[in-house]
């Protein structure tokens, strides 16, 4: 059965040498050590916090620069009762900019994926991601559908990231609803793409083409839809 590759299997295959090397702390690690730290909600802590959430999974500087101290914020306000953000809105916002950047369909997603891989983040950066009680288990059903605005953030690009890395996403949500419920499938399937990944970059360069071709009026719309999503203006 083909399984999900979790974002931290995927660096974990890089990572260990180089880290022995340099002694580096493991982005996992790292997530979870600064999430701990911003359990208190210390404005140096959430900044933290935000500048890893924006830059782990290769957010643009130009973008990061503007998205963390807003970020901060907003966590603020959902921490004292204010909105989160929803897997639904995370689908949404994810296939619009799919859609504004052309980007090829099998870049899109639906909330079984998200869920699926949000399910495995919880897992694995519980403090991060907000991990399951004891009474929960791994009952994917007892799960809320609404994040921290920070959490939000975080799916969204390992989701990408996801896209972008994982052979297992490479494909258009209806497509992998299908594959996903076959009984018998074989990672033999797919293991001429352990060391080729044409479908990862052909959309790094369709999504850097998109970008550069953006016209003032769709980066403007863009700006706002990000804003209204990660309720980064105080509104819900």
């Amino acid at each position: 059965m083909r399984k999900l590759v979790p974002v931290a299997v995927i660096l974990f295959l890089a990572f260990p040498l180089l880290a022995q090397e340099h002694h580096l702390e493991a982005p996992w690690d790292k997530t979870e050590r600064l999430a701990k730290q911003a359990q208190d909600s210390d404005d140096q802590h959430l900044l933290d916090l935000a500048n890893h959430t924006v830059h782990t999974y290769g957010v643009p500087k130009v973008v990061a620069d503007q998205f963390r101290s807003a970020l901060v914020q907003a966590e603020k306000r959902y921490r004292a009762g204010g909105p989160g953000v929803t897997e639904e809105e995370l689908v949404q916002f994810h296939n619009h900019v799919a859609d504004v950047l052309d980007l090829p369909q099998h870049s899109r997603v639906d909330q079984k994926q998200l869920r699926m891989l949000r399910m495995d983040m919880i897992r694995s950066e519980p403090t991060m991601m907000g991990g399951l009680t004891k009474e929960q288990g791994h009952k994917a059903k007892e799960v809320s559908h609404t994040l921290s605005p920070m959490q939000g953030a975080y799916l969204l690009s390992a989701m990408t990231f996801q896209k972008i890395a994982n052979p297992f996403f490479q494909m258009h949500p209806r497509e992998w609803d299908q594959e996903k419920g076959k009984k018998a499938l074989k990672t033999a399937d797919h293991a001429e793409n352990q060391h080729s990944n044409p479908e990862g970059a052909d959309l790094i360069h369709k999504i850097q083409t998109g970008a550069a071709n953006l016209s003032v009026v769709d980066g403007l719309k863009l700006i706002r839809e990000t804003q209204k999503t990660f309720k980064l203006g105080g509104g819900k």
